[in-house]
């Protein structure tokens, strides 16, 4: 692959119109649509992963984590 096809492959701004979309998508969201976002965000299996890993007052780090894991 050549060095210009490498840098149109990480070409800022052919990610600009999805960026734009996102924020209008975001701006334009009712409060019920927000919750239920955040919602299914909070309820994915990495949060409750985190979760039962992390102690409020006694935080784990990432890494301890994974090794915990392997």
């Amino acid at each position: 692959m050549s060095k210009l096809n490498n840098k149109k492959l990480f070409d800022k701004n052919k990610f600009k119109p999805w960026e734009q979309e996102k924020r209008r998508r975001l701006k334009n969201l009712s409060m019920k649509e927000a919750i239920a976002i955040e919602e299914r965000l909070l309820s994915s299996a990495l949060i409750w992963e985190l979760r039962k890993n992390f102690f409020e007052d006694n935080p784990v780090c990432l890494k301890m984590l994974l090794q915990k894991k392997a």
